[in-house]
């Protein structure tokens, strides 16, 4: 995995921020994270392939983006292996607990308002 650094120095507002998320959408496939710094007027983008493309793309944005540097980026194989298994299909434990405690609170909520429409029906 590689890291690209980004200085995008007319990022000023939250405006310019979605613009430059906005080029990036026709890259989702080739990108694999990004990460935007607008106090900094930084963005990097984590990606596996070279991304000529996206660059150009950044840079007929007219906010003046130039590419800094592009490095390897260290991934942890443990961190690599769980977001395989997530991209596969299987829940991670973070995820699961959140589904569970939804599926709760809605089978509460659905119970509490099967009883008051009990009530009001009896009215």
């Amino acid at each position: 995995m590689y890291v690209s650094f980004y200085h995008i120095p007319a990022m000023c507002s939250a405006a310019h921020e979605q613009r430059v998320r906005q080029a990036l959408i026709p890259f989702s496939a080739l990108l694999l994270e990004h990460c935007i710094d607008v106090d900094a007027r930084h963005l990097a983008l984590y990606h596996q392939d070279p991304i000529e493309t996206v660059t150009v793309a950044l840079q007929r944005l007219n906010l003046g983006a130039e590419l800094q540097q592009t490095m390897p980026h260290y991934e942890p194989s443990v961190l690599a292996t769980a977001k395989k298994k997530t991209a596969t299909g299987q829940l991670n434990p973070s995820e699961n607990n959140t589904l569970n405690q939804l599926q709760q609170f809605l089978s509460k909520f659905l119970a509490r308002f099967a009883q008051w429409l009990k009530t009001l029906r009896k009215k």
